[in-house]
């Protein structure tokens, strides 16, 4: 998403911002993935920020919702050891890549 206001495409409070309030799921999408991926990563403290100090009505839900969802699996994953240390040395190097292909 291009923001008319900012002079670059990273995930600043500002950034966050206008797509939680302006963006389309298309928009949202790259930045949910990376919620997913960092439920407790500087993008999604970033959003639990802007939802505890803004009223974003209908899309603040949404978002809250999800962010308390990843957060929660994040936690139920962690307890199970959903992830042998090999799965998730591959699953972050994944990530790394998908990062790189999305970065704003």
């Amino acid at each position: 998403m291009l923001h008319r206001h900012l002079t670059h495409q990273r995930l600043t409070l500002a950034a966050l911002d206008d797509i939680i309030e302006n963006g389309t799921l298309a928009d949202w999408q790259p930045v949910l993935a990376r919620v997913r991926r960092e439920p407790y990563g500087p993008v999604a403290s970033r959003i639990a920020e802007l939802l505890s100090e803004r009223d974003y009505e209908e899309s603040g839900a949404l978002w809250r919702s999800f962010l308390d969802q990843a957060r929660a699996r994040t936690a139920l994953a962690g307890t199970a050891g959903a992830f042998s240390s090999g799965h998730r040395d591959t699953a972050e190097r994944h990530d790394e890549v998908l990062a790189e292909e999305t970065r704003w």
